[in-house]
Parts: C-alpha cells; sequence; structure tokens
C-alpha cells in the first residue's frame, strides 16, 4: 500500500493537499483505533489535517517542523522509526514528503501503535523491530512538545508509575519537574501540558503562580 500511495503522488500533475486529507480519511477509518494521520503544511507551519486518537493535537496547532529543515532531510519517507507517547505507548511511524517543484511543502505522517503487539512475540519481532531505526533527529528539533511527552515518559518509568491511574498530587509532581525543566518557556505550553494531563489550564497557572 505504501508504494501505492508513492507510485500515485509522484503521479500527480499538481501537488495539493486534498489528496493526502481525503486518503487520509478512508485510511484512518480502516486502522483504527490504532493509526492516526497527520498533514503538516510546512508553509504555515500548522497542522491542517489530523484524525484517530493517539495524540492530543489537533487542527491549526503548530506544526513544530521548519520548511528549511524538512528540506534539509534526505530520504525521511525511507525511515521507519520509533516514538514514545505521552502515555508510554509504542508508536510506529513515517512521514512522506509533500513536494511541489522538487521542494518539500508538507509532510504526511503517519503513527501507528504497535504497543498492543507486545503479547504475541511473532507479530511484536515484525511490527517493533524490522526496518526499524532511529526517528530522524532533524524533524524533531524543534519539537518541544516531542520533549515533553519523553520527559514524562521517562518520569512515570522512574517512579513506577501508570500515566492512568496518578492521583493529582503525582500530577503536581510531574509538572513541577516540567517547571524546574524550564519546559513553560515555549508558548503554548502549558495548555499542551494541562490537555496532556487531564487537568484544567487554571490548576496548571495556580501551580506556576505558586512556584513563582
Amino acid at each position: 500500500m505504501y508504494k501505492f500511495l508513492i507510485f500515485f503522488t509522484k503521479k500527480c500533475k499538481k501537488m495539493n493537499f486534498d489528496f493526502y486529507i481525503q486518503t487520509s480519511k478512508s485510511l484512518v477509518q480502516l486502522f483504527q483505533p490504532l493509526i492516526e494521520i497527520v498533514v503538516h503544511d510546512l508553509a504555515t507551519k500548522k497542522i491542517i489535517f489530523i484524525d484517530g486518537f493517539l495524540s492530543k493535537r489537533k487542527k491549526n496547532d503548530p506544526s513544530l517542523i521548519d520548511e528549511d529543515i524538512a528540506n534539509k532531510a534526505h530520504n525521511i519517507d525511507q525511515i521507519v522509526y520509533t516514538k514514545l507517547n505521552f502515555d508510554g505507548r509504542l508508536i510506529k511511524s513515517v512521514s512522506i514528503p509533500i513536494k511541489e517543484k522538487n521542494k518539500i511543502v508538507g509532510l504526511w505522517c503517519f503513527n501507528y501503535d504497535v504497543t498492543h503487539f507486545k503479547d504475541f512475540q511473532q507479530i511484536a519481532h515484525i511490527a517493533l523491530q524490522e526496518n526499524v531505526k532511529r526517528k530522524p533527529t532533524v524533524l524533531f528539533e524543534n519539537d518541544w512538545q516531542d520533549k515533553i511527552n519523553q520527559f514524562i515518559y521517562n518520569y512515570l518509568k522512574e517512579h513506577n508509575l501508570q500515566f492512568n491511574s496518578l492521583a493529582n498530587k503525582e500530577k503536581k509532581e510531574i509538572i513541577y519537574s516540567l517547571y524546574k525543566k524550564n519546559a513553560f518557556r515555549e508558548k503554548n505550553a502549558a495548555d499542551y501540558i494541562a490537555k496532556t494531563m487531564n487537568i484544567s489550564r487554571s490548576t496548571v497557572f495556580n501551580y506556576l503562580r505558586e512556584w513563582k
């Protein structure tokens, strides 16, 4: 299927996002609830389409991928990589460049939840390891959300905690640790952390006023 998508996009006379959006909707319906598909418009630095239930991102959120950086990346559609979701789920991903006149103008990103395959050793070996490489650092250079997700995952692992059973006190301790790491320097970080931790925005700001 992936080779077909690449072949089809190369045959398109004019690049536009409609094909990617419509195809994404069908693929999400086919593979839900394990898949999330995101279309990034690098010109506006916005997410112009997202469907699936893996992350807490939404349409018109900042893309966090710089156009110049993306155009320096080579063969990124050949790199299947893994990353950790904020709740500890293992996500297998691939990013397909959307090109116009040999310039990358967007990214078509597929995120697939492979956590459910852990109980099946034979399937897990294929799903988690085959063709998997380290995620392309160049694409995540400005992705502070990914850094926050990684920090939360490491904190949970270090303290032997489960995300879905966190008490309010434990959530506050995680947020304080993020505060100490200067995670709130980024614009909209408070909103993102509030959504990620499933608490209100006002609660986060109350914590920040307390610590300042």
